[in-house]
């Protein structure tokens, strides 16, 4: 009989202790639940980071944009339950200078917003005279008139209009890898201020010192073409280049074929 009864427990536990392990966790989330429904907002937590030195948002915009432009109530003293955290992470992930948003709430009533900014990395006047900017991850942005950025400028012979969260495509695409390789050398970042692209598409470097003109061509060869560029920047140090030269052509395989201003 005893034998028997060992048997039929054997049998019965593992499903009971499981039913048992089930039901303390169904009664510890609705525990949990509850607790975070009776939660009330304590403070919000707003932190803006940029991964660069251009600042496009502050905490104060994001304050405005939330509480003033859409109205959303975080007031302290409010129910957690009644604040819809997904519609609050999806507002602050459709600012267009939002790269990416998280909205968490910690057990003490804490509503953080963790906030990346985008960042802007080259200006465009197209020929339609729209101005917009180009971010890290080449994504079309808006440009913030209330923060200056002093960013690397492509203007001229540019149809490609303004579309916000569109990637860059075909000379969008071109002057922007363009400007990512001039960004990567620091001597090409520090001399290169303007991508001018002419009538028949062919890009024109301007440096930020002299008025002379740097043909690149194409957007072909990009690495080559910088390294002529610099190599011929830095070859002489004494040389001066805006001094003696009102065009410098670097199509050439091997060359920068120079072109002297008259005496």
């Amino acid at each position: 009989m005893i034998d028997k009864i060992k048997y039929i427990w054997r049998i019965i536990r593992l499903p009971l202790l499981t039913a048992i392990v089930v039901a303390g966790g169904i009664f510890a989330v609705v525990k949990t639940q509850q607790k975070q429904n009776l939660l009330k907002i304590n403070s919000v937590n707003i932190t803006v980071s940029r991964g660069g030195d251009i600042v496009y948002l502050q905490k104060h915009d994001i304050e405005n944009y939330l509480y003033g432009d859409h109205k959303v109530s975080l007031d302290s003293g409010k129910e957690i339950n009644e604040v819809n955290i997904h519609y609050v992470e999806n507002l602050l992930r459709e600012n267009p200078y939002v790269r990416h948003a998280e909205v968490y709430v910690s057990q003490d009533g804490i509503i953080y917003l963790d906030i990346e900014q985008r960042q802007p990395v080259l200006k465009v006047y197209n020929k339609n005279n729209e101005v917009f900017n180009i971010d890290k991850d080449g994504i079309i942005m808006p440009n913030n008139p209330k923060y200056p950025a002093y960013i690397r400028v492509a203007n001229g012979n540019i149809s490609a209009k303004y579309h916000d969260g569109d990637t860059a495509k075909n000379i969008l695409h071109s002057i922007f890898m363009l400007s990512r390789n001039i960004s990567a050398d620091t001597v090409m970042d520090a001399l290169i201020e303007q991508i001018y692209v002419n009538e028949k598409n062919n890009i024109i470097l301007i440096p930020k010192v002299g008025d002379v003109a740097i043909i690149f061509g194409k957007a072909t060869n990009m690495k080559e073409k910088i390294k002529k560029i610099k190599d011929f920047y830095t070859a002489i140090p004494s040389f001066n280049s805006e001094r003696r030269y009102k065009v410098l052509d670097a199509r050439f395989r091997d060359q920068i074929v120079g072109i002297k201003k008259e005496n």
